[in-house]
């Protein structure tokens, strides 16, 4: 309904009349009924209360996933590059150990 249509319900119900809503004629009591189901302290109250909790439990599992992601990206791009920095220094520490035989070598060769 709308606001003015409330308005004539509300106004109608103080007065104890009857009136007619599409061609239907209808008591106060109808009416009470029906703008209970739509004023603000009816189940509006409960349904709002509801979304909350749903906006509060959806921002938190994606929270939740998001902290998960991050620490498996965490965790797998730690290990790779822990076991790339692990497999370059065996390369550099293997090419200077190779390096400082054949310089001994060519010391005692007296070259």
């Amino acid at each position: 309904f709308e606001a003015s249509t409330m308005v004539f319900f509300e106004s109608a119900n103080k007065q104890n009349k009857a009136f007619s809503v599409d061609g239907q004629t209808r008591s106060t009591s109808d009416i009470s009924g029906i703008t209970s189901l739509h004023s603000p302290s009816g189940g509006s109250v409960t349904s709002s209360r509801k979304l909350l909790i749903s906006r509060v439990i959806f921002i938190a599992s994606l929270a939740t996933v998001a902290a998960v992601l991050g620490f498996l990206g965490y965790f797998i791009l730690e290990s790779s590059e822990r076991s790339q920095a692990e497999v370059q220094f065996d390369a550099i520490a293997d090419r200077a150990l190779s390096t400082s035989r054949d310089i001994v070598q060519r010391k005692k060769l007296g070259a």
